[in-house]
């Protein structure tokens, strides 16, 4: 009996476990610029992440990308923990790709926050797409963390 009501525990506490959530929040920085800021919500032992930003090069230009924004005062979840981060930012056409990963093996505990930043310059009147691609989060263990992307895709005006 106690063996049962241990599985059932365990099995409901599986079952209860929220996927992180990942969201993209767009600002004017001035009459020229766009900033796309990616956070992370509730992300169990985060230790690396990746995502693709699609957006349309008839539109826009990338003027700055990057996992923080520090100059603005924009922290970086993983940098947050005191450990030591590796950014990853690649450029590509109508794509920029940010990753990051935490230098050791110490689980971070629940992280939440900034993951990437992005500042587009209009180019003109064309409204900007943007697009979070397929997102992948890995814990301390390397293990694929459940993710929900909660706001993937906006167009500006």
């Amino acid at each position: 009996m106690f063996l049962m009501v241990s599985l059932i525990a365990i099995l409901l506490s599986i079952v209860q476990t929220e996927a992180a959530t990942l969201s993209m929040q767009v600002d004017q920085v001035s009459t020229s610029q766009i900033r796309a800021i990616v956070s992370v919500a509730g992300a169990k032992d985060l230790d690396s992440y990746s995502f693709p930003l699609y957006y349309d090069t008839a539109a826009a230009q990338i003027s700055f990308a990057g996992i923080s924004q520090p100059s603005h005062e924009i922290a970086n979840a993983l940098e947050t923990t005191g450990r030591q981060t590796i950014p990853m930012v690649k450029r590509d056409s109508g794509m920029v790709t940010i990753s990051a990963t935490l230098v050791g093996d110490d689980a971070p505990g629940i992280v939440n926050g900034v993951v990437g930043v992005v500042v587009f310059t209009i180019k003109g009147e064309t409204p900007l797409s943007l697009r979070i691609g397929e997102v992948t989060l890995l814990d301390h263990a390397r293990r694929t963390i459940e993710c929900t992307v909660v706001n993937p895709g906006v167009k500006t005006k």
